[in-house]
């Protein structure tokens, strides 16, 4: 569903859990996404800029405070939703940076 729309190559940073030195794990895996930005606007006229993307169902499992690296800048993971169809099939992760 829609696979032509992932066209943009981003790599996800997984964090693992802690070695036995207490340093954590970071895992890089390449994905293929749908890239798209957002902004809102406050009362006091601020201007909040976000981007999200849509990381293909096969991708690893995203968790919010990982790193997603797109055109060369790092970006971190604020939220973290599954896209599934009627039938509970796992078609995309949306991920919003902060």
């Amino acid at each position: 569903m829609f696979e032509e729309k992932f066209t943009e190559f981003v790599t996800l940073h997984s964090r693992r859990a802690p070695l036995s030195d207490n340093e954590a794990a970071v895992v890089r895996h390449s994905c293929r996404a749908v890239a798209a930005g957002t902004e809102s606007w406050s009362a006091d006229r601020s201007v909040t800029t976000s981007l999200v993307f849509l990381l293909r169902g096969d991708s690893p499992e995203p968790h919010i405070g990982d790193g997603l690296e797109y055109r060369g800048i790092r970006y971190e993971l604020g939220a973290v939703t599954p896209c599934r169809d009627v039938g509970g099939r796992l078609h995309a992760w949306r991920c919003v940076t902060m």
